[in-house]
């Protein structure tokens, strides 16, 4: 359980993550967002309530925006078919006197990307959904027996 109020820390921030695509570490994602359901089948035979459920289907998808000037140096380490290209992302948080976390998000593709510019004083970013192969939160596997 965590302790409250964070005397002698500081709590996980977007400033305490560090965020690694392949071997490289990009500094430049303005965000990353990432999520897995888990819906069960359901099993109700000639009964108006569940009898049971299956273990169910699960899915992992994700998002992140990113400085355009990166998002070019990314898509030119995957290559021609960088959309069909598998990689893994990970990413860590640590801050001061809290434990470091680290999650992987395995195979991730880019399924879609999106550049939408307007006049102003902010850097050009790049929108990409992701679909994820699989997920671990810190190690932990949402599924027990899962390659």
């Amino acid at each position: 359980m965590a302790d409250y109020p964070k005397i002698n820390g500081q709590i996980y921030s977007f400033a305490s993550t560090e965020i690694k695509i392949g071997a490289a570490i990009y500094t430049g994602l303005t965000d990353i967002s990432y999520n897995q359901t888990l819906e069960p089948g359901i099993f109700r035979g000639t009964r108006p309530e569940k009898l049971a459920r299956t273990i169910g289907e699960h899915n992992v998808e994700g998002s992140f925006t990113m400085v355009k000037v990166e998002y070019q140096e990314l898509i030119a380490a995957l290559g021609d078919g960088y959309m069909q290209t598998p990689f893994d992302i990970t990413v860590t948080y640590a801050e001061t006197n809290s434990p470091i976390v680290t999650d992987v998000l395995t195979a991730c593709r880019i399924t879609s990307e999106e550049d939408s510019h307007s006049q102003g004083t902010d850097a050009l970013v790049v929108a990409c959904d992701l679909d994820i192969i699989k997920m671990t939160r810190n190690g932990l596997l949402p599924i027990v027996g899962q390659l």
